[in-house]
């Protein structure tokens, strides 16, 4: 480590360091010079800053298998920016895999209100819908949760897949129709929006008892 010693703050010095104490399997003494350059670095530059504290946090979490230590270093991350994106995601991964529903579902929820964009917020929705429904048993909380999904991204293809094959099994057509609509709409491949066309005009034709909307239907299909 006698180049970093010398200029502590060289990039290229520190990713060689890096790969070397990584393909050594050094990863205690890796940690302590990432440490020191995240130390280096605090005030002057804050964005390699948290970028070192989620290295370290990854390490932990990835290699070393420390989830209790990762934790520590996403949330120190979380401290001086509360909607870091990686730090999140990763603090959300570490709960849900250490069963902790309740606090990943309010990591990804603060995920989602600092989104960057609707479909990452949608995203966020819709795990936490996913988690409500397959690991808390809370069918009417993942409702919400995929209905907030909607709200913010209405072409979110997974869960208008979920939503279809939930009405379907509890024979809400009504409901099972309007997100085939809504399928419907965010399709742009011929061929598959024809036949949601015709599943449609069956479904209004057989379930729902609506033979003009599903003349309509019938006649959209075939224009």
């Amino acid at each position: 480590q006698e180049a970093y010693a010398i200029d502590p703050l060289d990039g290229d010095v520190l990713a060689g360091l890096e790969r070397l104490l990584t393909g050594t399997g050094r990863l205690d003494d890796l940690i302590s010079l990432l440490e020191r350059r995240a130390a280096e670095v605090a005030g002057s530059d804050s964005a390699t800053e948290l970028a070192l504290l989620v290295r370290i946090g990854e390490i932990y979490r990835k290699e070393l298998q420390d989830p209790g230590r990762a934790v520590e270093y996403f949330e120190k991350v979380l401290e001086r920016k509360p909607n870091h994106t990686l730090a999140l995601s990763a603090l959300a991964d570490l709960h849900e895999q250490a069963g902790d529903w309740q606090r990943c579902i309010t990591v990804l929820d603060k995920a989602a209100q600092t989104a960057e964009d609707t479909k990452a917020m949608g995203d966020c929705f819709y795990r936490i819908g996913l988690i409500k429904r397959d690991r808390m048993g809370d069918v009417a909380g993942a409702m919400e949760s995929f209905n907030a999904v909607l709200e913010v991204d209405p072409e979110h293809r997974a869960v208008l897949s979920t939503l279809k094959e939930y009405f379907a099994k509890e024979e809400d057509w009504g409901r099972y129709a309007a997100i085939m609509e809504a399928e419907e709409r965010v399709t742009t491949e011929p061929e598959a929006k024809v036949a949601l066309l015709l599943e449609l005009a069956a479904l209004m034709r057989d379930r729902l008892h609506a033979p003009d909307q599903a003349l309509g239907y019938l006649e959209q299909a075939n224009s």
